[in-house]
């Protein structure tokens, strides 16, 4: 549980693109856009396998470029028009969190509404987060 918790916070902080990676630009990966909502990547404790195909889900701009090159705002520009296969998971209505296995083998993606605790969690997703 303390590694998942460890986890979670590195997350958090790097979706508010807090970190920085070795170039020094910010990094907002682990936020996906679906249908207008907004979902935080959660590192989960094993590989998640999608049970259904959802659609197309893609990243949110970085507003964070401070000190980024011409080239750099380029590649955050085409990463956000990329668009990656989101999958749903078992028994988790697909508005709430979905997975992206191909890309992201240990992470699941939740609309978060405020909390981010694993205790907080739905019942279904925290077993997927936990187990």
């Amino acid at each position: 549980m303390r590694n998942i918790l460890t986890s979670l916070a590195l997350i958090l902080a790097a979706t508010g693109c807090a970190t920085t990676s070795s170039s020094g630009e910010a990094s907002c990966a682990f936020l996906m856009l679906f249908h207008g909502r907004t979902y935080v990547g959660i590192p989960t404790a094993s590989r998640v396998t999608g049970e259904r195909p959802l659609g197309s889900v893609h990243r949110p701009t970085c507003f964070d470029h401070n000190h980024v090159t011409a080239d750099e705002r380029a590649a955050e520009r085409a990463a956000t028009r990329a668009r990656h296969p989101a999958w749903t998971l078992p028994g988790i209505d697909p508005r709430l969190a979905f997975a992206i296995p191909s890309e992201f083998p240990r992470v699941v993606f939740y609309s978060h509404l405020g909390s981010f605790r694993p205790h907080d969690l739905p019942p279904a997703l925290r077993r997927i987060v936990t187990r």
